[in-house]
């Protein structure tokens, strides 16, 4: 299975944007709206005829802590959006499925049509994730400031938020977490690490088991790669880490 990754090429993404609009103009204003705001995918989904229609912009509250943020709508977009929500009832969602369903667009459907319209124009590593890693890597090249989007991501670490977008911490940086805690008397007190411990192999018992799950789609196993790879990357950091303080003893 690939890995997910952003559009970081801004020729690759019109050319991928052009498909999506050649193949249904709602996946193309879906992946501009994604990668303008940085929402989730299944907050996209939840939007409302209302939310766009005759506005300038779109305001979006973003990740656990409710950052603000307000996406204005490019030229050619508010133009999409005009003839898309023309006619349309307010309440609607305003990325029907089916025709006259009256049902939102599923997931399923939007990464199915993702992973197509990327395959036709070179792209295999599309998933429904590459929206927000696009969004994200957009926001770094222009700003620099990871801090901003570990935090609006809720990242542990930079590092974390680094490989999401596909690059690497920098040159004399350190890595930083959102928050200072007494981790050695948290997770020693009333047992809280083997609580926890405890959660995420019965947690990761169930995600073994659905490994063979044919039930389960694509995106299901997109979200485990990217949970086994983040896993894997950050027992390898763990154990630097470890041996690190070990030999300073």
């Amino acid at each position: 299975m690939n890995w997910v990754s952003p559009i970081k090429d801004p020729e690759c993404l019109e050319y991928f944007l052009d498909e999506l609009r050649a193949m249904d103009v709602k996946y193309y204003i879906l992946f501009q709206i994604g990668v303008g705001t940085g929402m989730l995918l299944q907050d996209i989904l939840k939007l409302k005829v209302l939310d766009v229609k005759g506005q300038d912009f779109l305001e979006v509250f973003i990740g656990s802590k409710k950052i603000r943020r307000v996406f204005q709508f490019p030229q050619g977009l508010k133009k999409e959006l005009e003839d898309f929500t023309a006619d349309r009832n307010q309440g609607e969602p305003l990325f029907l499925g089916y025709q006259n369903s009256g049902s939102p667009l599923s997931r399923e459907q939007v990464y199915r049509v993702f992973r197509k319209a990327g395959k036709t124009v070179g792209l295999p590593d599309i998933g429904a994730q590459t929206m927000r890693k696009t969004f994200a890597w957009n926001y770094y090249k222009d700003t620099g400031d990871i801090a901003y989007i570990q935090k609006l991501l809720s990242h542990a670490s930079s590092s974390i938020t680094y490989q999401y977008i596909g690059d690497s911490l920098k040159n004399g940086e350190r890595e930083e977490p959102i928050e200072s805690r007494e981790l050695n008397s948290s997770l020693r007190k009333d047992g809280n690490g083997r609580h926890r411990i405890e959660k995420l192999k019965h947690f990761l018992n169930n995600v073994e088991r659905n490994l063979d799950n044919p039930e389960k789609g694509e995106e299901y196993f997109e979200a485990a790669e990217y949970l086994i790879s983040r896993m894997e990357s950050l027992a390898a950091e763990f154990k630097k880490k470890s041996r690190k303080r070990s030999n300073k003893k």
